[in-house]
């Protein structure tokens, strides 16, 4: 009997407590003067009259511009919501989402999303998104993402994205991603990627970076505290060579040209080419190199004339910013022997070849294994 009363007590007790906070809770949306559901042409012009700018909203339907203090559930505006503190749901508008504090949710926009401070959430605009704050969410826009105090998730943009502190996560986009401060992710892109630190990896056209712990993917791949190295070089084409080699040891650029001297058809070559390096031991470290060069005659030679080179080598540090590398190669030499000075120039050329390869295209193919022994300098 007497646990019995106990129980009854309880939940008499527990029932008198929850009346008790939603009666608390009702007086305390009436003081915010919170509304269930407004309708709005243009504020103030609507359910909430002048009130609007000191309401918050749980339905918000506005035909052309509608402003209110704070949302928490769902709006759509024709062409624009204006929030004036913070908003917990879910924003769609004909133009803009303007929210001059905190976003919990969702912004979906023909043109712009504008969130003043912290964003947790989606936010997915025709032209822009904008954030002041931190962000940990998601930014997909036609033209460009901004995020002014950094934070993590991903970036979308069909040009830019701009994160002005440190960022976690992804940055996909076709002209630039720019991190003013560390990433810890990847920045891929068609132009070029900006970052302090790099936990990751960049891929794109141009990378640039201040430290790199991953790799740099592109075309060329400037790390200021990476790989700077002057090579210069000889081997059994051409005894002058002069290579550029920059990025990170996991991923490097080479820069190449060269020339044979004292040959009687000044026969010269540029090239580009990508590498990685691995340490041995010590001072001691592999190289693993692909570069592809254009061989001229006098002048620039405008036929097909190009050798594929596959390098294989070690380098060994006999300074601190002096090494020296040796190395084969697997060399393929190709021309077109339809144009009148291929036999001539392909017998000027090389030196010697093991295989000799016509295809049906009226493409030489000559392949050999060579070697190359140079210095490095920085």
């Amino acid at each position: 009997m007497k646990k019995i009363t106990i129980i009854l007590g309880a939940l008499i007790l527990t029932a008198s407590l929850k009346s008790q906070t939603d009666s608390i809770k009702v007086k305390l949306e009436e003081s915010e003067n919170v509304k269930p559901f407004q309708f709005t042409f243009v504020s103030p012009v609507g359910t909430n009259g002048i009130a609007c700018f000191k309401t918050t909203n749980r339905v918000s339907l506005n035909v052309l511009v509608g402003v209110a203090k704070e949302l928490r559930g769902f709006e759509a505006g024709g062409i624009a919501n204006v929030i004036l503190k913070d908003m917990e749901g879910a924003q769609f508008a004909g133009v803009a989402n303007v929210v001059l504090g905190n976003v919990h949710g969702g912004q979906f926009a023909s043109y712009f999303n504008y969130c003043g401070k912290d964003f947790r959430g989606v936010a997915i605009a025709g032209v822009g998104n904008v954030n002041l704050g931190g962000m940990h969410g998601t930014q997909v826009a036609m033209s460009f993402n901004f995020n002014r105090k950094g934070g993590s998730g991903s970036q979308i943009a069909g040009y830019t994205n701009v994160t002005l502190g440190n960022f976690k996560g992804v940055q996909i986009s076709s002209a630039a991603n720019i991190v003013v401060g560390d990433i810890k992710g990847a920045q891929i892109c068609a132009g070029v990627n900006v970052a302090k630190k790099v936990k990751g990896v960049q891929i794109g056209f141009v990378n640039i970076a201040d430290s790199v712990d991953g790799a740099t993917i592109g075309f060329l791949n400037i790390v200021r505290k990476g790989k700077h190295q002057i090579e210069i070089s000889g081997d059994e084409l051409f005894y002058a060579n002069l290579s550029f080699r920059t990025g990170s040891n996991a991923f490097y650029n080479v820069f190449t040209t060269g020339f044979r001297p004292g040959s009687k058809d000044n026969i010269w070559h540029f090239g580009y080419g990508a590498g990685t390096s691995f340490k041995i031991k010590n001072k001691l470290s592999g190289d693993l190199a692909l570069t592809i060069q254009h061989l001229s005659f006098g002048g620039f030679y405008w036929g097909t004339s190009e050798i594929m080179r596959l390098y294989i080598g070690v380098e060994y540090k006999l300074a601190k910013k002096v090494a020296i590398a040796i190395g084969p190669t697997l060399n393929m030499y190709v021309s077109d022997v339809l144009l009148k000075d291929s036999k001539t120039n392909t017998e000027n050329v090389l030196p010697y070849h093991s295989y000799n390869y016509t295809n049906s295209q009226d493409f030489n193919l000559k392949g050999w294994v060579g070697g190359r022994i140079a210095l490095r300098f920085l």
